[in-house]
């Protein structure tokens, strides 16, 4: 694994000022808007963000996030997405898992400090693997900050002059995230840790497609969520056509948008930029000069 961290790095390296990366100019009605793909947490090496991020911001006037990035920030409503991870009591794992899932859940709670030191708490099922999840990211030198962070912070200067939107609600998705796989609680954990696996060097090249603007690992993950229809239901194709009806809407101003969203959201059959394609929208990579 060492050895695919080091590959991964200096190809990071090697070709940063050749190709292009995950920003599109999309024109259609007669409008342009520009769809970035987005990592929500990076590593300090990750920063600067490619120029093409500068070039997109620069020639938009509104900034459009997939939520509300400044509600998200408010104290009060992460102390409620908080609440809301958790169980109000003891859902007795012990009890409900299968002898060998619950042993795999203890193994991951000693081996990872995030979920050992809050399994006391009753994290619901998926947050168990965000636990894990944040704790790999965390030893890989990933930061909870990401693309939306860095250009947030720089849409809210003044000098900019940038109106700011956002495509859902705080909760509109996450009350139904956020209980998936409560009910059938073996199943979703043995997936869940057996994903886990892997995750190391899957996150490694999701940021590699991020940066250069590829796609293969990214829709090669897609079609493995597929395999559980109502999880990939739920955590992109709902949201997806959700956001196409107000992306629809801002097709038909003059004003220039910039959407933000989860790389993942653009690629695989129901990927924005799929569906924008099928629309016979003009789509191009772009690449600062």
């Amino acid at each position: 694994m060492k050895n695919s961290i080091i590959l991964f790095l200096s190809l990071l390296i090697i070709t940063e000022a050749f190709s292009q990366t995950s920003v599109w100019k999309v024109t259609g009605e007669g409008n342009t808007i520009y769809f970035g793909g987005t990592m929500h947490r990076l590593r300090d090496a990750d920063i600067p963000l490619p120029a093409e991020y500068d070039l997109a911001f620069d020639k938009s006037q509104i900034i459009v996030f997939e939520v509300d990035w400044k509600m998200l920030k408010d104290p009060t409503v992460r102390a409620n997405i908080v609440k809301k991870s958790w169980y109000d009591k003891d859902p007795k794992y012990k009890k409900i898992l299968d002898k060998d899932v619950y042993k795999e859940l203890k193994r991951a709670s000693w081996q990872h400090y995030t979920l050992g030191a809050t399994l006391y708490k009753h994290p619901k099922p998926i947050i168990i693997g965000q636990l894990i999840s944040a704790q790999i990211q965390h030893d890989l030198g990933f930061k909870d900050r990401g693309v939306e962070d860095i250009i947030y912070k720089k849409a809210k200067k003044k000098k900019y002059n940038k109106k700011l939107d956002h495509l859902e609600g705080i909760y509109s998705s996450y009350d139904k995230i956020v209980n998936y796989g409560i009910g059938n609680e073996n199943l979703y954990l043995k997936r869940t840790f057996e994903d886990l696996k892997n995750y190391e060097h899957e996150t490694l090249t999701l940021l590699m497609d991020w940066r250069k603007g590829w796609h293969e690992s990214t829709t090669q993950i897609l079609t493995r969520m597929k395999e559980d229809p109502p999880f990939y239901k739920i955590i992109v194709k709902d949201r997806n056509l959700a956001w196409i009806k107000k992306i629809d809407q801002y097709f038909q101003t003059k004003a220039i948008e910039f959407i933000l969203v989860g790389n993942a959201h653009m690629h695989g059959e129901d990927g924005l930029l799929t569906h924008y394609r099928n629309k016979g929208y003009t789509i191009e990579q772009i690449i600062a000069k």
